[in-house]
């Protein structure tokens, strides 16, 4: 099977809870994929798109595909925009014509961050480097819309 076959296999299982990202990812604004080229498995095993996206259909939850992203697999600052219903790529959309199809969820967003800031779920430090500038971000543009 290959990687599309999966993944259109996964708008197909509605009850999965990556299928909710999927017409985004497959348009491209989100990317579950992305990770660094010589990140290993715990096993020592080279990570792939194949193993990643097996991994991802058999999340139950937000909270495991965030524990996949916790290990630097995935664009963690895309979701976070995705969630707060920002524009994740003007330029894509300008280019394509293809709106993202964002759900807005602000407490999902700064769960997300807890999540990967937490140090239970034992993030890479290039993953909490990244939630704790998210967290930044989001702490001060809810300060400038509260003036």
């Amino acid at each position: 099977m290959d990687i599309e076959e999966l993944m259109n296999s996964c708008l197909s299982q509605e009850h999965l809870p990556i299928s909710r990202y999927m017409v985004d990812w497959m348009n491209g604004y989100l990317d579950f994929i992305k990770r660094d080229t010589d990140l290993k498995w715990e096993n020592g095993n080279p990570v792939t798109d194949m193993d990643i996206l097996k991994r991802l259909m058999s999340c139950k939850s937000d909270e495991e595909i965030w524990s996949l992203m916790s290990k630097g697999i995935g664009d963690i600052k895309a979701l976070f925009l995705w969630y707060k219903g920002m524009d994740v790529s003007p330029i894509l959309e300008d280019a394509t014509g293809i709106p993202c199809y964002y759900e807005k969820d602000d407490d999902k967003a700064e769960q997300m961050l807890n999540y990967l800031l937490d140090e239970s779920t034992g993030a890479i430090e290039a993953v909490k480097k990244e939630a704790a500038n998210l967290k930044l971000m989001s702490e001060a543009i809810k300060e400038q819309s509260d003036k």
